[in-house]
């Protein structure tokens, strides 16, 4: 553990030593460079912990769980007063005790079909009438019916696709995605909705598994999932057609469903507003754009101001695609009749900084660009 410390410290020195950091404010570069600590401990405390167990010590790092086995986890616990307090572990053991003692057929009197919306990346800032017009517009009109809500002071549990999307999903802390993945365990929503008789449903345009998210979050709870394709990152691709054609199989699939047999749970990732931002040419109205192939670009802030512009126009852009591509599944439900029996959340995973502190993505940082979503629930006026 203290070779660990050392090696994080050393890290943290030479970062407030780069270019990057050197024109961020002081209190910033304190502060990242605790963080930077902090992710150090994360990243190596799982092998070090298993190293030291080989070797007949007990070593326990930020998140004990990381490098043993959930029942092992248990035994150690229960020697101290972590379950026997309102503790994160104990909360997690009580989780993990419901779902043992579920029923394996749960009744509810309400079951409205279920649809999430995953918008890759995409900022609270950015559903404004200007980038978002059709949603704007109609959630303008659906507040004041009770029939949607907007949150406009939502934070994601996370600055990252795995820790943002559990979160959403559980109603945990993002942190808690590295326990449960070990574990392979589920969120328990799903495993609830499942058993209320959801039949659920992923679709997405690329195969969607960053850091095992796919194999915990819906192998075991989901039926179906849409052919992706196997799609690294390439200038070379057109992601607006490749989800595009995937939504239009979703709206096909809407149109063969038998609502009486059972509810939808869908949860669909759109992939617009994802680094390198793609869009049709209805929404090509945020100029001038950084043109594909992007180069790798690097250097001082002032130098790059005018980089982040264009790629900012870019996404913002792809925001716009959004806007359609959704505007476009909840006509389909109306059409259908099942507009006043559905569920539909539009939430960004995590956001996207393009300069505004000193970095550009996600993932490096835990400020209002990376971490502050949008978030948009419909709901029948059926359910309380």
């Amino acid at each position: 553990l203290v070779l660990v410390l050392l090696l994080a410290a050393g890290l943290a020195v030479v970062s407030i030593k780069t270019e990057r950091w050197r024109h961020q404010a002081r209190h910033s570069r304190a502060v990242n460079g605790l963080l930077l600590v902090l992710w150090a401990l994360f990243f190596f405390q799982g092998d070090a912990i298993s190293a030291f167990r080989q070797r007949g010590f007990r070593a326990w790092g930020i998140f004990p769980f990381e490098g043993t086995s959930l029942t092992k986890t248990w035994s150690l616990l229960e020697t101290t007063n972590a379950f026997t307090s309102n503790t994160e572990f104990s909360q997690f053991k009580k989780l993990q005790d419901i779902r043992n003692r579920l029923p394996a057929r749960v009744h509810a009197k309400l079951r409205p079909n279920i649809i999430f919306i995953h918008a890759e990346s995409l900022r609270a800032d950015a559903f404004t009438p200007e980038v978002m017009p059709l949603l704007t517009a109609r959630t303008a009109r659906c507040e004041k019916e009770g029939r949607c809500r907007v949150l406009r002071g939502h934070y994601t549990t996370g600055n990252n696709s795995s820790m943002g999307t559990f979160g959403i999903l559980s109603g945990l802390l993002g942190y808690y995605y590295f326990p449960f993945k070990r574990a392979l365990a589920a969120p328990m929503p799903l495993t609830v909705l499942k058993r209320m008789g959801y039949r659920g449903s992923l679709y997405s345009s690329t195969d969607w598994n960053y850091d095992g998210m796919r194999e915990l979050l819906f192998n075991k709870e989901f039926e179906y999932f849409y052919p992706s394709l196997k799609l690294g990152h390439s200038n070379d691709l057109h992601m607006e057609e490749f989800d595009q054609k995937m939504l239009e199989a979703y709206r096909g699939d809407l149109r063969r469903t038998d609502f009486k047999t059972a509810p939808r749970l869908d949860y669909i990732v759109t992939y617009m507003t994802h680094y390198d931002y793609y869009y049709s040419s209805r929404c090509a109205k945020f100029l001038p754009i950084a043109e594909l192939p992007f180069k790798f670009q690097n250097g001082a802030m002032a130098e790059m101001t005018e980089h982040f512009r264009k790629l900012h126009n870019r996404y913002l852009n792809g925001a716009c695609e959004t806007d359609y591509l959704v505007t476009d599944i909840i006509k389909e439900l109306q059409a259908l009749g099942q507009w006043d029996n559905t569920i539909l959340v539009l939430y960004g995973d995590h956001g996207e900084e393009f300069g505004e502190k000193g970095r550009m993505g996600h993932g490096n940082g835990h400020n209002d660009e990376q971490v502050r979503t949008t978030f948009i629930a419909f709901f029948p006026t059926s359910v309380p």
